[in-house]
């Protein structure tokens, strides 16, 4: 297992993706902008396994490699055009 940190300047380096898309979190449709799960996996030469992502408030959650798809999810640090 290996631990890699990426912080909000680091991510903002990568190529940007933006969605919208409603969450159970927020009431109706909002515009996602942050990098997509499959760039970052490709950047980092992950070929298989479980990513262990933590946010910024000690959520986290493990997500499948598998999971990591061209138009899949995507680590967000903006919503609707404000910092997250």
């Amino acid at each position: 297992t290996q631990a890699l940190g990426f912080d909000r300047a680091a991510l903002m380096d990568l190529p940007a993706t933006t969605i919208r898309t409603s969450t159970i979190w927020t009431d109706g449709v909002h515009e996602f902008t942050g990098v997509a799960l499959s760039d970052l996996v490709e950047l980092l030469e992950v070929d298989g396994g479980t990513l262990l992502a933590t946010a910024i408030n000690d959520y986290t959650v493990e997500i499948p490699v598998s999971d990591a798809v061209e138009g899949g999810p995507i680590i967000a640090y903006q919503m609707d055009g404000a910092e997250m």
